[in-house]
């Protein structure tokens, strides 16, 4: 949840990310106020996600396995449709890659976000 009581939800099978206004009194069938997906997102297969607060626009950083990769949304509180990563981590030098020609376990699964250093 961020600061002003969105919850942001990953959606594996739907490789996207969606936005709920109000979580703390949300209930039921809800239509998201946002929803990050498409192309131009670079989302696979989104599992665990960090909220950075420490930012002045609250960067989202995305693990995704099957991208291998780490994409980061910057200004996640206005983001909405087929929007880019603001940056990624990825590529051959990361240990992130998948095996098998990239058809082996998908490896970006997990996240966590040192605001201290």
């Amino acid at each position: 949840m961020d600061t002003a009581g969105r919850l942001i939800v990953s959606n594996f099978g739907a490789s996207s990310i969606t936005i709920y206004s109000n979580a703390a009194t949300t209930n039921g069938n809800v239509v998201p106020a946002a929803t990050i997906s498409g192309a131009g997102t670079s989302l696979g297969s989104p599992t665990q996600m960090i909220l950075n607060n420490a930012t002045t626009t609250g960067d989202l950083h995305v693990a995704d396995g099957n991208s291998a990769a780490v994409l980061v949304f910057a200004n996640i509180g206005s983001a909405n449709g087929n929007v880019a990563p603001t940056r990624n981590i990825s590529g051959s030098n990361t240990g992130l890659a998948r095996s098998g020609s990239g058809t082996g376990p998908f490896t970006a699964t997990g996240i966590a976000l040192d605001t201290t250093r």
